[in-house]
């Protein structure tokens, strides 16, 4: 089993390391965060024996489409270059594809933006 916690910053990284966890999710959820991180130059190969992987935006009004593509389709792509620079290759995402709650042209747009 592996255990792992939400990294913020860089601190938060190290802080899990010395507490012996073996990976950090990096939580990429804004335009704030993903400036931080592009500017952070922190690297997945430069951490030894852990691992990083990433959570991605939140996604807003599961039933609009036009946020789908107008806000969280951009934040996604932007989130996955931030990822990329970071040489993380794990991106944790959530959409709401229930279909008791979310429209069913909604879902088929949701699976055409991923």
């Amino acid at each position: 089993m592996l255990y792992g916690g939400h990294v913020r910053s860089k601190d938060d990284i190290d802080f899990l390391q010395r507490a012996g966890f073996d990976f950090g999710e990096v939580v990429i959820r804004s335009a704030k965060a993903r400036d931080y991180w592009r500017r952070s130059e922190t690297r997945n190969r430069a951490l030894p024996e852990f691992l990083l992987i990433a959570h991605g935006p939140f996604e807003g009004p599961p039933n609009d489409i036009d946020n789908l593509w107008n806000k969280y389709h951009p934040a996604l792509r932007d989130t996955i270059d931030v990822a990329r620079t970071m040489e993380i290759r794990f991106l944790t995402i959530h959409l709401w594809i229930d279909p008791r709650f979310v429209k069913a042209e909604v879902i088929k747009e949701k699976k055409r933006a991923l």
